[in-house]
């Protein structure tokens, strides 16, 4: 019984002159869970990890939860709505820019064959044309060079004229009155309603027109433009102008996000 004794007091006098500061080595009892024991860790200063006190999960408060879902719903009412108004704008001006591009294309392949659009109307200069006369012309100077699901008559509040369905989804609509073509572009296929909320989708250029005195519009004559008629050549007729402007009936919408490097400006009447 001496003997096992002494073994164990040279044990721990072994032991003890290795430690540092003269402490004793610490051994520590490590219980090892069931397979059915949940653990769960938290970290202690030192850099070790132990189990949680008790036993039990750490986890949030039912009311820091709800405070969290209130702080996201109010930021998530703050920025969707700006996030999807941004990017309906962008989808307009991708639109647009291609329909003009693509319109234009249209002119300069047919003129190859057909020549300056100069002399296109120039056998009816000062002259309303029927639909009949509007189908006549589509079909020889612009439907043979675009890509068209139809085509059917279509009235305005002014006029009447030729309806074309874009593949884009969208509606060209054309007429020729006595200053010349005018032309349209829907964003979408229903032309019932394209006066609802029309400075989002229906858009006016013109082609082959007259200026008229005073005007300082374009004289589009070998290329389709925004529509300019009777504008002084302000930015604030564009706007807010009396007649034609973006904020009163909607035609100089076009020239005004034209102008705008075909990016829809800040105070535009959306």
């Amino acid at each position: 019984m001496d003997l096992m004794k002494n073994k164990r007091s040279k044990f721990r006098g072994k032991y003890n002159s290795l430690a540092p500061c003269g402490r004793g080595l610490e051994i520590q009892k490590i219980n090892f869970p069931s397979p059915t024991t949940s653990i769960e860790w938290e970290r202690v200063p030192g850099g070790r990890v132990r189990e949680g006190r008790g036993g039990k999960k750490a986890a949030f408060t039912l009311a820091e939860v709800l405070i969290t879902l209130g702080v996201i719903g109010v930021v998530a009412a703050l920025t969707i709505p700006s996030l999807v108004t941004n990017y309906q704008k962008r989808q307009v001006e991708i639109k647009l820019k291609k329909f003009y591009s693509t319109i234009n294309q249209v002119v300069r392949a047919s003129m190859v064959d057909n020549d300056s659009p100069e002399g296109w109307l120039s056998d009816s200069v000062g002259k309303n044309y029927s639909y009949n006369e509007e189908v006549k012309f589509l079909q020889t100077y612009m439907l043979p060079y675009m890509k068209y699901n139809g085509y059917k008559r279509c009235y305005t509040t002014v006029s009447d004229g030729v309806c074309v369905y874009l593949f884009d989804g969208g509606i060209m609509w054309f007429t020729i009155d006595i200053n010349g073509c005018d032309i349209a572009y829907l964003l979408d296929n229903d032309w019932e309603n394209r006066d609802n909320k029309k400075q989002r989708k229906y858009f006016v250029f013109q082609f082959n027109k007259i200026a008229g005195a005073g005007n300082k519009n374009l004289n589009s004559v070998n290329f389709v433009e925004p529509y300019t008629m009777s504008w002084n050549g302000t930015r604030e007729q564009l706007l807010d102008g009396i007649g034609n402007s973006c904020k009163q009936q909607g035609a100089f919408c076009t020239k005004l996000i034209q102008t705008n490097s075909w990016k829809i400006p800040k105070d535009y009447p959306w």
